[in-house]
């Protein structure tokens, strides 16, 4: 969780780092100080109206991806911790592993699950309802990052419940 604070910390301090301005007539701290309070209005305002398209939006095409993708990492999270529960021997790998280690609880899939898709939904949201509707590329990119979360939870779900299947036919270390 320590990395994942840092990787938000510095994504949240890098846009703010800017060159010396010449003959500003406020400099240092106390002409920055906002910056903070700023970031996180524009951040709550952001999730409280991802929070209302998700219930209440006209868009059904982004909430049934964003319902799907939930509903993806959910069954990610219950075969995992079924193999686990079931098969000593059997330990998370690949970016998860980073996060939530290599024999996880169910909190951490919990917290992991809830970060990772809130991250996906409120990025999905502000690239849709804020990127230019110029180029058609543009129109679509929203569409990039949940889609991708929902193929991976989808073939980890699926490959957890051939895991499962396996370790069962063979009896190795399985109850």
């Amino acid at each position: 969780m320590r990395t994942i604070f840092s990787i938000v910390l510095a994504l949240a301090i890098a846009p703010c780092a800017h060159a010396q301005r010449r003959g500003a007539a406020r400099a240092g701290f106390a002409a920055r100080r906002g910056w903070i309070v700023t970031r996180a209005r524009g951040l709550a305002t952001e999730i409280k109206e991802t929070a209302h398209d998700l219930v209440l939006g006209n868009d059904w095409k982004w909430r049934a991806l964003m319902l799907a993708q939930i509903g993806a990492s959910i069954a990610d999270a219950k075969t995992s911790l079924d193999n686990s529960r079931i098969c000593p021997a059997c330990q998370e790998s690949g970016p998860a592993a980073l996060l939530v280690g290599r024999h996880p609880d169910a909190h951490k899939y919990l917290l992991a699950g809830i970060l990772e898709v809130t991250a996906v939904a409120v990025t999905s949201h502000f690239a849709r309802e804020h990127s230019p509707h110029a180029a058609r590329w543009t129109r679509d990119v929203w569409l990039a990052l949940p889609a991708a979360s929902l193929y991976v939870h989808s073939h980890s779900a699926l490959q957890n419940s051939h895991l499962k299947v396996a370790c069962w036919q063979s009896g190795l270390g399985c109850s």
